[in-house]
């Protein structure tokens, strides 16, 4: 029998039009019991939707601008950012955080006597440790106890914390075994290192994260902190004098990366790449313009931070058309300027900027650079007046305030709050007058202490007011025999009026010994202030000013001097120059210490700070203003 064929569409409603009442009757029930029971399923999706799909879907995106990552994110996220469109639904208004002293969970770090003229930099974290700088040394500190009592502890906590930390350098000398000596530590990183040891790839095992520290006469060092030993990783391109028609490198900040350390470069507009055991260029071409680069971000892209607050994002050697986020475009004041750029572990959405000056940090998305929150220190403790670095350390957000550890929370905030005042300069800072009236100041760390001085091996300790006169600015003009004037009311401590210039060949040995030392001892340096006049005012501040071509024919030890008076004439007395009795290159060496120079306990205005820190506080004392790096 041959299958029976299906009859068309309208066969079959021809056919069931042709049924009974009765049948049509009995169809009904079934017809509604189904719609009710699409109409329940419908509610219940519904109603889950609204109470538990959508709202786990928010707790994703909150989590996802959460500036707390889970306590399980402590190693590296190796993540490149390109491609990446990230998480930029968020369009209200940021947040904005008050933190005070008296309910803000803090640690005092004991690791040096109270001094005015530098504080902690640089935090990392290596659980159970943090690990910062302090006038250029290394130190750390366990914060297990401490933060566990942070976490659980409720209600005002008046009485800070107190830390012992310990210091890490190799000896009292600060010197490797083969002698190589550790200068003014400057950035510190953690990076995992192969040993180079030849059984080290059979062992199978898996090297323990290393710190890289670098120092300010340009040395990369790596420390193994379990071991305490330390080794110096000599062969960094940054770390050599240059070629005679090439500038000295000067990085100013490390970031790791991939296995990786990168250093930032801005004197020879470059970014070196440091892995297994050797260097490289990031860029393949030294074009762009990194002059006025401060600090440096890299997960697989490069982010950039500029000292008038600009963010640059680098893909593949290319720069974005566009800066990725503008400090002066913020609606809120931005009179200081920023001294760093972080990112926290684990966190791969957020990039964090810290504004000493207004004692706040910016938490930026990587994606577009919009400002989703910001935290703001107040209150009138002195330790509060800078902020200096920003880490993550077992689940929790630490940032560096003068002496202390602050703990930042990610909620409990205050919006519209207006932004405290600039802390004002320690007061024996305070009514200092410019040498040389309205000269103007270079905005150039290579001037500003801290700098490097590659030529001896050394590090320099003052501030050099060149001649930077120009058209449109009717500054004052700096030439050889311009008068000097003192600062401030004070006594005289070292007047120079039988200064002599070494002859060209003992110049060049006292250089070639610097070399060899692979430093500038305090004897060696002081020869090479050239002429000088050193003054001692009140609060045991000293002021130097070297390298003069003439100083007062009145002036003796333990005179008396008033602000303004001249004590000498601008010129080169112990450079290079002189010697040869070239009149090239006649400027002011400023230095300001607290305590005699000499002494054990002496310190000059910029050891151990950040060097943009160490840029905005000279311009403020001197009462100058940006204008543009030469």
């Amino acid at each position: 029998m041959p299958p029976r064929r299906p009859r068309p569409l309208q066969g079959r409603l021809a056919a069931r039009s042709k049924a009974s009442p009765e049948q049509q009757l009995a169809w009904r029930p079934i017809m509604a019991g189904l719609l009710a029971f699409g109409l329940t399923l419908a509610l219940v999706w519904g109603l889950s939707w609204a109470l538990i799909v959508r709202p786990y879907q928010l707790r994703q995106l909150s989590q996802t601008h959460s500036t707390e990552p889970t306590s399980s994110a402590m190693t590296e996220v190796l993540r490149s950012t390109e491609g990446q469109t990230g998480p930029v639904t968020l369009r209200a208004s940021p947040t904005r955080i008050l933190l005070d002293e008296r309910t803000q969970p803090r640690a005092e770090l004991l690791a040096l006597a109270p001094d005015e003229l530098s504080r902690p930099t640089r935090l990392h974290c290596a659980p159970p440790f943090v690990y910062f700088l302090a006038r250029g040394q290394l130190y750390r500190a366990d914060v297990s106890p401490w933060l566990e009592q942070a976490r659980t502890r409720r209600g005002p906590q008046n009485a800070p914390a107190r830390l012992l930390a310990e210091p890490l350098m190799p000896n009292r000398e600060h010197r490797l075994e083969d002698g190589t000596p550790i200068q003014a530590l400057q950035d510190l990183m953690s990076l995992t290192i192969p040993d180079p040891a030849p059984d080290a790839a059979d062992s199978g095992a898996v090297p323990a994260p290393a710190l890289l520290l670098l120092d300010r006469a340009n040395q990369l060092f790596q420390l193994d902190p379990q071991q305490g030993q330390w080794r110096h990783l000599s062969d960094a391109p940054f770390s050599l004098p240059p070629p005679a028609d090439q500038s000295e490198s000067h990085p100013v900040a490390l970031a790791p990366w991939g296995g990786r350390a990168y250093a930032l470069d801005y004197q020879r507009n470059q970014i070196w790449r440091y892995a297994d055991g050797a260097f490289s260029a990031y860029f393949a071409r030294q074009s762009r313009s990194l002059q006025k680069a401060i600090d440096l971000h890299v997960d697989g892209d490069i982010y950039v931070l500029l000292r008038q607050g600009e963010i640059w994002r680098y893909r593949n050697g290319q720069q974005d058309k566009q800066a990725l986020f503008k400090l002066a475009e913020l609606p809120w004041p931005h009179a200081a300027r920023p001294i760093s750029l972080r990112a926290l572990r684990g966190d791969a959405a957020h990039l964090y900027v810290l504004d000493a000056g207004q004692r706040r940090i910016l938490q930026l998305a990587k994606a577009d650079g919009q400002l989703l929150r910001e935290w703001v220190l107040t209150g009138e403790v002195p330790e509060w007046e800078r902020l200096s670095d920003l880490t993550f350390c077992q689940g929790q957000m630490l940032a560096l305030a003068g002496n202390e550890l602050l703990r930042l929370p990610a909620e409990t905030a205050l919006q519209n709050a207006d932004l405290p005042p600039l802390p004002p300069l320690p007061a024996f800072l305070q009514g200092l007058t410019h040498p040389i009236p309205g000269a103007e100041v270079a905005d150039n760390p290579a001037v500003f202490p801290g700098a490097r001085r590659l030529y001896r091996f050394g590090i320099h300790e003052g501030l050099d007011i060149f001649d930077r006169q120009q058209p449109a600015t009717g500054g004052r003009q700096v030439r050889m025999g311009t008068p000097v004037l003192a600062m401030a009311d004070g006594e005289v401590l070292r007047v120079d009026q039988d200064f002599a210039e070494p002859s060209p060949a003992d110049y060049e040995a006292l250089i070639d010994t610097t070399r060899r030392q692979g430093q500038t001892t305090r004897t060696q340096e002081n020869m090479l202030r050239g002429r000088q006049v050193w003054l001692r005012h009140a609060n045991g501040l000293v002021s130097i000013y070297a390298h003069l071509s003439k100083v007062s024919q009145t002036l003796k030890p333990g005179q008396q001097v008033v602000q303004g008076q001249v004590i000498g004439q601008v010129g080169n007395s112990g450079t290079r120059a002189a010697v040869y009795s070239q009149p090239e290159d006649p400027h002011l060496h400023l230095e300001l210490w607290l305590h005699d120079p000499d002494s054990p306990v002496g310190t000059y205005l910029g050891k151990g700070l950040h060097i943009e820190e160490t840029l905005q506080l000279w311009q403020r004392i001197l009462a100058e203003e940006s204008r543009g790096t030469p």
